[in-house]
C-alpha cells in the first residue's frame, strides 16, 4: 500500500512533470533524487544489510551529483542520516559519498579554472519564511503555477493541507488510544522509513537555509532535490500514525483521491503557457522577416533564445541573420530601443521573469507610434509597427 502511494505521488507530482519538460538538468535532478531516496529506503528493509545497499545508493548518488550541486547535498544528507541511525557504517558511507562527489567536484573545478564568469548568474537573496512556504506548497503541487526568478512556484496549499489534516487525525488517534498493540515488523519498518525520509529532508533544508543566510543558494528549483524525501516522509508518517489497519486503509484511500484530484489541476496549469516563450517568439520573428526581409528588428534577442531548437532551425540562415546585428537588426535594451522608426518594425524585448508585460507593451506603443499593436507572447514584449 505504501509503495503504491509513493509511486503515485511521484508520478503525479506537478514539479516533476513540469521540470521533466525543461531543457535544463532539473528533470534529471528530480529523477536522481527519487532514485536516491528509493535506494535510501531500501536500506530500511531488514533484509538489506551489510554491503548490499552500497551499489544502488552510490549509483543514484553519482547521478544526483552529476545533475546538480544540490543532488550532492541530498546525497550527503542521506548519508548522514543513515550513519546517524546506524544503518550503515561511517567508512562505507564515506566511501560511497566520496565516489558520488567526484562528478560535482570535477565540474566545479573545471568551471572555476576554465569558464570565465562561472556561476556569476546564480545570485539570489537570502531565504525567509516565504521561501520555506513556497517549497512546501511546490512539493505538494496542486494549483497556482507562477514563474519566478528562483524557479516555477506552486502557490496552492490544498494538497499540503490535506496531508497535514491526515497527520493530525492519525496523531490524535495514536495519542488517545490506550493499550496499543505491540508493533509488528511492518509497523516498525513504516515508522523507520518515515523518520528516515523526514530526517533527510529536514537536515538538507536546515543546512541549505542556514548556509543561504551567508551565501544565497536557496531557490525553489534547487530545493526540488529535497522534495521527494519531504513528500514521501509525510505520506509514510500519515500511514504509520493510525493504530488500526482500517483507519490506515481510509488514509491511503483519501491520499490517493487527493493525488488524483490535484493531478487534474496540475494538468490544466501545465497545458496553459507558463514559460517565457523565447523559442516561439524567435521562430515567429524569423517567419515574419522571411516573408518581408525589409522589416526592421529591434530588441535583445540572443543565442539563448534558440536553446532547444531543432537542428534544422539552428542550421537555417535566417537564424544567423536574426542573431547578427545589421542595418535591419538592431541590438537594444528596453526601454532605450523603444523609439519611433520609419517603415515596418518589430520590437522584441525580454525584461524579467516577473515583469508586467502588458504595461511594457503599451509603453513601447506610446513611444514607437500609434500605428503599432502588441502581439501575444508569454513573458516577452512583442510589438509590431507599420
Amino acid at each position: 500500500m505504501a509503495r503504491v502511494l509513493l509511486c503515485a505521488a511521484t508520478a503525479g507530482n506537478g514539479a516533476g512533470i513540469l521540470y521533466g519538460q525543461d531543457v535544463r538538468p532539473y528533470g534529471l535532478l528530480w529523477l536522481a533524487s527519487v532514485g536516491l531516496m528509493g535506494a535510501t529506503l531500501q536500506d530500511v528493509c531488514p533484509r538489506n544489510e551489510g554491503w548490499r545497499w552500497w551499489p544502488g545508493w552510490t549509483a543514484w548518488a553519482v547521478l544526483a551529483s552529476l545533475s546538480h550541486l544540490f543532488g550532492l547535498v541530498l546525497a550527503a544528507s542521506s548519508a548522514v542520516v543513515l550513519v546517524g541511525s546506524r544503518r550503515v557504517s561511517k567508512p562505507s558511507a564515506a566511501a560511497a559519498l566520496g565516489v558520488a562527489s567526484l562528478p560535482q567536484t570535477i565540474w566545479i573545478l573545471h568551471g572555476l579554472f576554465f569558464v570565465p564568469g562561472f556561476a556569476e548568474g546564480a545570485k539570489f537573496t537570502s531565504p525567509g519564511w516565504r521561501e520555506i512556504g513556497v517549497w512546501l506548497t511546490s512539493t505538494f503541487a496542486a494549483d497556482g503555477l507562477t514563474a519566478q526568478s528562483g524557479g516555477f512556484e506552486w502557490s496552492s496549499p490544498a494538497l499540503l493541507l490535506g496531508v497535514v489534516a491526515l497527520l493530525l487525525v492519525g496523531a490524535a488517534q495514536r495519542l488517545s488510544s490506550r493499550g496499543l498493540p505491540p508493533s509488528s515488523p511492518s509497523d516498525r519498518t513504516l515508522q523507520t522509513a518515515a523518520a528516515t525520509m523526514l530526517a533527510t529532508a529536514l537536515l538538507m533544508a536546515v543546512g541549505v537555509f542556514l548556509t543561504s543566510q551567508v551565501v544565497p543558494l536557496w531557490t525553489t528549483r534547487n530545493m526540488l532535490a529535497a522534495s521527494p524525501a519531504l513528500a514521501w516522509g509525510l505520506m509514510l508518517a500519515a500511514l504509520w500514525l493510525p493504530v488500526d489497519r482500517r483507519t490506515r486503509s481510509w488514509v491511503a484511500l483519501l491520499l490517493a483521491v487527493a493525488l488524483m484530484t490535484t493531478l487534474a489541476g496540475v494538468r490544466e496549469e501545465v497545458r496553459r503557457p507558463y514559460k517565457t516563450d523565447f523559442l516561439g517568439v524567435a521562430l515567429k520573428v524569423m517567419e515574419e522577416r522571411r516573408r518581408d526581409p525589409s522589416i526592421r528588428l529591434i530588441g535583445n534577442i540572443g543565442p539563448s533564445w534558440l536553446v532547444g531548437a531543432p537542428a534544422s532551425v539552428l542550421a537555417d540562415p535566417d537564424a544567423e541573420i536574426l542573431l547578427t546585428p545589421t542595418a535591419t537588426v538592431g541590438r537594444h535594451r528596453f526601454p532605450a530601443g523603444a523609439t519611433a522608426r520609419p517603415g515596418k518594425t518589430i520590437y522584441v524585448f525580454y525584461l524579467s521573469i516577473s515583469a508586467p508585460i502588458g504595461t511594457a507593451d503599451q509603453y513601447v506603443i506610446n513611444l514607437a507610434g500609434p500605428n503599432c499593436k502588441a502581439v501575444p507572447a508569454t513573458g516577452l514584449v512583442y510589438v509590431r509597427c507599420g
